[in-house]
């Protein structure tokens, strides 16, 4: 029986009120529970507010309200594993300079563009999602947290302008992609607008690249090879065989493609990073950073920690 289920039976006379109150403090009991359950999170507090929930992280006091439908957003993720993406985080902030142009694409509902919008408040963050649903809750976050170095952007980067059909696990719009990635599950569908990161760019510099795309991120780094020429961005990617192959390729092509651009390729241990080559059946890690071999030389000296 569910809050709103007892609380009509109570209403309806079929409850007494004492065994109402007994059953309505078994779910009471969990709100107690959770501030306990946090101390050992990256979530400070949660609020319940009418209609919403909004956790706010414990470091930089970002506030996340938090979609019903997505159980990977990276506030349920915190809750679960007590952190999201921590050390990859904390290195892109350190490789963030004041007054950056970052490029969040795959933003999702804002976690990596608010957590640098706020602690690198000079910065201009692009924030690209796609999905119209998520969009709307990246343009709630933003909002909430009074952010105006974020702009967002309704479509979908790859390596060409047109129309895109994406496609996402009910109950994960983290999960979306260009491609179906969940055969034999419930599949949900949406169409996008899909644009060239160079079109939008035209001539304007580009500091930091951070790509989540489900498997798309080298059709985005196709799409922005004039900004990563010109500009020598640090590039945050996710990079996962599983996915990649639904598209075609191997996480590899994208190393190649960067190291013909002057690029090497990070893992991150610990606070260092750690030079990763080429991916095989054993690579368990999933997350990489490219910085330029010239662009990028004091930081990679500095962050090697030779």
């Amino acid at each position: 029986m569910s809050l709103f289920e007892a609380r009509e039976e109570y209403r309806r006379g079929r409850l007494e009120k004492q065994e109402y109150i007994d059953r309505m403090q078994e779910y009471h009991a969990l709100l107690l529970e959770y501030a306990s359950f946090i101390e050992d999170s990256d979530i400070r507090s949660i609020e319940i507010a009418d209609g919403c929930l909004i956790m706010t992280s414990r470091n930089a006091g970002v506030e996340m309200i938090c979609p019903s439908i997505d159980r990977r957003a990276a506030p349920f993720e915190i809750l679960n594993f007590g952190s999201y993406e921590r050390q990859e985080m904390e290195m892109a902030l350190r490789l963030i300079d004041p007054g950056s142009t970052v490029a969040d694409v795959g933003a999702n509902i804002g976690w990596f563009s608010l957590n640098v919008a706020k602690q690198n408040p000079t910065a201009r963050i692009l924030a690209f999602e796609p999905v119209p649903s998520t969009f709307e809750w990246l343009r709630r976050n933003i909002e909430r947290n009074k952010i105006e170095n974020v702009k967002a952007f309704a479509v979908a980067l790859s390596n060409r302008d047109g129309k895109a059909v994406l496609y996402m696990r009910a109950g994960d719009c983290a999960n979306a992609s260009a491609a179906n990635l969940n055969a034999g599950e419930e599949v949900m569908e949406t169409a996008c607008i899909t644009r060239k990161l160079d079109d939008i760019l035209s001539d304007a510099p580009l500091d930091f690249i951070k790509c989540d795309v489900e498997g798309g991120e080298l059709f985005v780094i196709q799409g922005a090879k004039k900004a990563i020429e010109r500009s020598r961005p640090a590039i945050w990617a996710e990079m996962l065989r599983k996915w990649s192959a639904h598209f075609g390729y191997h996480p590899n092509r994208i190393i190649e493609l960067l190291e013909g651009f002057g690029y090497r390729c990070f893992t991150v241990a610990g606070d260092r990073l750690q030079e990763f080559c080429r991916m095989d059946e054993d690579t368990t890690e999933t997350n990489f950073f490219f910085l330029h071999r010239e662009g990028h030389a004091a930081k990679i000296e500095m962050l090697e920690g030779r």
